[in-house]
């Protein structure tokens, strides 16, 4: 066993390969705060050996987004060590500490940010719910809006109706509706919310089933947003990695183009927006 394996900064990350549990930006946030402590921990136990430090950055990232391919948070991660753990470990700290940062705050911001589109006496549709768009629904709550909630149940392994109950015990009204009646009867609803696991240039990754409720809101000029924190969007080279190895049982691709705009914790984005961010991001070599 090499000697950094034993320390705790590590057992930390290799926990994150079995962390099936937690959202990808709760796993991102702990991969980026661990892999701040490897730094110091790998600088204090051989100060005058910086080569030192690449070897373990680059064998712990690696090993947590082999476990986790598709999640975007930590595809951005990996592309930040490859960037900087070679030459600029200093800007590679600052980096990871802004993700752990960036990552604790992105939750409530984003529920403050789309909680001011949710009206009171408003019907909302969600599909897929993610933690991202629960918190919005619940920031509105809080400030007093009535609201009813339509959850779509559709998709191989979606359990829409788990999902009912346990809004409603939260305090919400819930309706449950199936694929084709959510899509017939989108036009009654005021807006729609769903998450994402990545977002490229010109794609959304999420649930089966979410671009035909996208094209139908579109089609009848129903507001509908993707709920995701700025680190779940993606540069190609890496959108293209999470792409090829999502369940396709599960998971399809959706053009950016088909929502209304992101709810980021950076405020609402709209899809042109977000697209020029994904491709200004810089790539490593290595993952190009």
């Amino acid at each position: 066993m090499t000697r950094w394996h034993s320390w705790p900064a590590w057992r930390r990350i290799a926990g994150l390969t079995g962390d099936e549990m937690s959202s990808a930006t709760i796993r991102g946030r702990e991969l980026a705060a661990a892999l701040v402590e490897l730094v110091d921990a790998l600088e204090a136990s051989a100060p005058e050996n910086e080569g030192f430090i690449v070897e373990p950055l680059l064998e712990a990232v690696d090993l947590v987004a082999d476990a986790h391919p598709t999640a975007a948070p930590i595809l951005n991660i990996k592309n930040i060590v490859y960037l900087h753990a070679r030459d600029d470990v200093a800007l590679l700290r600052k980096r990871l500490a802004g993700v752990t940062s960036r990552l604790d705050e992105a939750p409530s911001r984003m529920a403050t940010e789309g909680a001011l589109l949710i009206a009171d006496g408003s019907t909302v549709l969600t599909h897929s719910l993610s933690a991202s768009v629960r918190a919005v629904l619940g920031a509105a709550l809080a400030d007093g809006r009535r609201l009813q909630v339509v959850v779509s149940d559709a998709g191989p392994g979606w359990r829409g109706r788990d999902v009912a109950h346990g809004l409603a015990a939260d305090g919400f009204d819930v309706e449950v509706l199936t694929a084709d009646e959510a899509v017939g009867w989108i036009a009654g609803m005021d807006l729609a919310l769903v998450g994402a696991e990545a977002i490229g240039p010109g794609r959304v990754i999420n649930r089966v089933g979410t671009g035909r409720l996208a094209e139908a809101a579109r089609d009848a000029e129903v507001p509908m947003y993707v709920v995701a924190a700025t680190d779940k969007i993606l540069a190609e080279e890496l959108f293209r990695v999470s792409s090829e190895l999502m369940r396709s049982d599960t998971m399809e691709q959706v053009p950016l183009s088909w929502f209304t705009a992101v709810i980021t914790d950076e405020g609402i984005l709209m899809p042109g927006v977000v697209a020029r961010r994904a491709t200004e991001q810089p790539v490593a070599r290595e993952l190009r």
